[in-house]
């Protein structure tokens, strides 16, 4: 039997209490989305709430308000992190009410909905955007998959190939 030891008392957010989600703007730039579900019993109501994109060496943090005020931020644009990859999320919960922060509760490695990990990813990863008057291309970037782009002016383009 393996024993756990948390000698700090930072509780685990769990995957459920948090559900994320993808979209592009208008202005095809990627945003996403954070709806919370928290267990809330054992959380300082004043504790704020971060969540901070990534991937690779870049990130981009948003503050979502306390647990007791969620607040969603008006820009959740995702446009200073590196968007080659699958986009990663960790979810903080911090208690500011001293000197120093203090960590409550954290998620890392959470997926937006949709997002498969790497033991099930697709050998060619689809995403759409909009690449012109190309229907579709394959982009190499160098220490991660090949990907396939297909243009997103096409109407249920990933349907149709899904067919």
């Amino acid at each position: 039997m393996q024993a756990t030891i948390n000698h700090t008392g930072r509780r685990k957010i769990v995957t459920k209490e948090v559900q994320l989600t993808l979209s592009e703007d208008s202005n095809e730039c990627r945003t996403f989305d954070a709806v919370f579900s928290l267990d809330k019993s054992s959380l300082p109501s004043d504790a704020k709430i971060y969540i901070e994109a990534y991937y690779n060496n870049t990130s981009q943090r948003f503050s979502f308000g306390t647990v007791s005020n969620i607040q969603r931020p008006s820009d959740r644009r995702l446009d200073q992190i590196d968007l080659s990859g699958p986009i990663l999320f960790r979810t903080h919960i911090v208690d500011e009410s001293s000197h120093h922060g203090r960590l409550i509760a954290s998620a890392d490695r959470m997926r937006p909905e949709g997002e498969q990990d790497d033991d099930h990813a697709s050998l060619l990863p689809v995403r759409q955007r909009n690449i012109g008057q190309q229907t579709w291309k394959i982009e190499f970037q160098t220490g991660s998959k090949p990907q396939l782009t297909i243009n997103s002016s096409i109407p249920n383009a990933i349907g149709q190939i899904k067919k």
